[in-house]
């Protein structure tokens, strides 16, 4: 002390204010050493009972030193020490200490202390982690509770929280942790016109990573740092750019489609995917979409004038059949796929590979509605015949999920008929019958269709199916007419298929007639048009004569039989 006091004895005004400043004290320790001026305000500060204290009450400079050092601040203890007594506030502390940025001392100092508490009751601490367990070097994991705590630990008694500190605790920028906090960026590609799925494709990158990038990297005024979010996909920033760029690009490709069957794959991309109705009302003329579906290998169908729905949506590097009933041709306008597009000519018009008009229809569609006792959720066998060879064409189960051609959902079906090599399946004039057969194989559907050119004209047929009720069982019935002349039907109703056979005998039983039904199937077979007819014959064609005359019936099945007799009279 008497050192200091004959130094500043000794000091000389040297600017001739009348007073001696600390930079006018010349002062030397033990050692000889001159001390410099702050060390010594920083001495004479401590030694002024009237000086408000930098600390607070409890926590030392070695305290705050461990959290300077937990921020990557290291200084020396002996220079925190002078510039915490040497300075009036801790902001010109740190700028003596050349801390940077110089409000990481007054979180030191906070944490020190021991934190306070984060209160913003909007943070979502789950999501606000995970956006930043995406932007750290290390990509190390910040965890909720790690994120909360860091939060309180450098938030002050005013509940200012020190966000750089906490920022540099966790290796993230500020703009990164308020986003974080605020619930992150929100890359708006819609309103930039970019084409996230064609960018991922350029970089070879999945979606969902290069949507977390970029949301990550836009803070919460919507500007985008592209640079950092090449560095998080590992890519270079100039591909980055090339891929948003080339994701803004539109190109227009005009198709020509002739009357009747095409083959087409959607030349670009456009900004609202397709969906079969879209597409038919966008070309205009379509009555069939076909497409085959590469995961389950089957054909789906969709025919605008029967559908309620959308139908399936269109994909890139599928092809599809399209029916027009008219040649035109259609201007696509998309962005570009990732893979190549289409090489047009120089006319910029893309051909749809086409049958051609009067050429062989080698696609077509059968479809049509069950009636409502058939609207059951029950496995049915769906066959389709060549009504004139009894060749099968089809036979699905409605439960059978892996055949190719046909669909059967709800109440509706639909079976494809598909040549690749483009031969002509259906022609004018086939006929067909589609039979809907029970779990027991008992016939409970039937349609019959013949195909006209309006058919061919659209490339399908909507055919309607009858429901073929199944009786308890099986019973001759009455003939009608009964009194007749010359010819009568004789209804009947067989529960199983059989070999029907009516045999007719006059009132000696001697066999008149036999009338050979053939197989039939079960059902009721009352109406004129199934019912066995008799045209009061006998088998060498001679009218018979009036009277009493009896019917049997005889339907043998594999495991049943039925036989039964019933009286008629012809009266001429």
């Amino acid at each position: 002390m008497k050192t200091l006091i004959a130094a500043v004895a000794n000091a000389e005004d040297t600017d001739g204010d009348g007073q001696v400043s600390v930079e006018e004290i010349i002062l030397k320790d033990t050692s000889g050493v001159s001390v410099n001026s702050a060390t010594l305000q920083a001495a004479i500060n401590i030694n002024d009972s009237s000086r408000v204290l930098l600390l607070p009450e409890g926590v030392t400079p070695s305290q705050v030193l461990t959290q300077l050092e937990w921020l990557n601040q290291l200084v020396p203890l002996n220079s925190l020490r002078i510039a915490l007594a040497s300075n009036d506030t801790l902001p010109e502390a740190s700028v003596s200490l050349s801390i940077e940025p110089v409000s990481l001392l007054e979180a030191a100092v906070v944490a020190a202390s021991g934190g306070g508490s984060y209160t913003d009751d909007s943070v979502d601490f789950v999501a606000a982690s995970a956006l930043l367990s995406l932007v750290t070097p290390d990509k190390s994991v910040v965890s909720s509770s790690d994120l909360r705590q860091m939060l309180n630990t450098y938030t002050n008694a005013e509940g200012v929280t020190f966000k750089g500190a906490v920022a540099e605790r966790l290796s993230v920028t500020v703009s990164q942790l308020n986003d974080a906090l605020t619930g992150g960026g929100n890359f708006d590609a819609d309103a930039q016109d970019v084409d996230l799925d064609i960018v991922s494709g350029m970089l070879k990158v999945s979606l969902l990573d290069l949507q977390d990038a970029l949301h990550t990297n836009t803070n919460s005024e919507g500007v985008t740092n592209f640079s950092a979010v090449a560095d998080v996909l590992g890519v270079s920033s100039g591909d980055l750019a090339d891929a948003l760029v080339l994701s803004r690009v539109e190109t227009v490709n005009t198709l020509h489609f002739v009357q009747g069957l095409n083959t087409m794959s959607l030349p670009n991309k456009p900004r609202v995917p397709y969906t079969a109705r879209s597409l038919a009302e966008t070309i205009g003329d379509v009555t069939l979409i076909i497409r085959l579906n590469k995961t389950t290998q089957r054909f789906e169908v969709y025919v605008p004038a029967i559908e309620t729905d959308d139908g399936f949506t269109l994909h890139r590097g599928e092809g599809y059949i399209i029916n027009t009933t008219v040649a035109k041709s259609h201007a696509f306008t998309g962005k570009v796929w990732v893979d190549a597009p289409p090489v047009s000519d120089s006319s910029g018009v893309l051909p749809a590979p086409s049958s051609g008009l009067g050429l062989s229809t080698w696609a077509f569609v059968l479809a049509g509605k069950l009636p409502v006792e058939l609207q059951r959720d029950v496995p049915m066998t769906f066959r389709l015949t060549d009504a004139l060879t009894g060749l099968v064409l089809m036979e699905s189960r409605s439960d059978d999920l892996d055949n190719p051609v046909a669909e059967l959902s709800g109440n509706n079906f639909k079976f494809s008929m598909v040549d690749q090599l483009k031969r002509s399946v259906v022609n004018l004039g086939d006929e067909f019958k589609l039979e809907v057969f029970d779990t027991e194989d008992r016939l409970i559907g039937v349609g019959d269709l013949r195909i006209d050119p309006n058919d061919l004209s659209h490339a399908f047929k909507v055919t309607d199916v009858s429901y073929n009720e199944l009786p308890e069982l099986s019973r001759l019935l009455p003939n009608y007419p009964n009194p007749f002349n010359p010819e009568t039907w004789i209804p009947f109703e067989i529960n199983y298929g059989s070999e029907v056979e009516i045999s007719i005998y006059d009132i000696s039983g001697k066999l008149v007639r036999t009338i050979d039904l053939g197989f039939q199937h079960a059902g009721i077979y009352t109406t004129r048009d199934r019912a066995a007819y008799w045209d009061g014959k006998s088998e060498l064609g001679e009218s018979v004569a009036s009277g009493i005359y009896f019917y049997s019936i005889s339907a043998k099945g594999d495991k049943l039989s039925f036989t039964s007799t019933r009286q008629m009279v012809i009266l001429k």
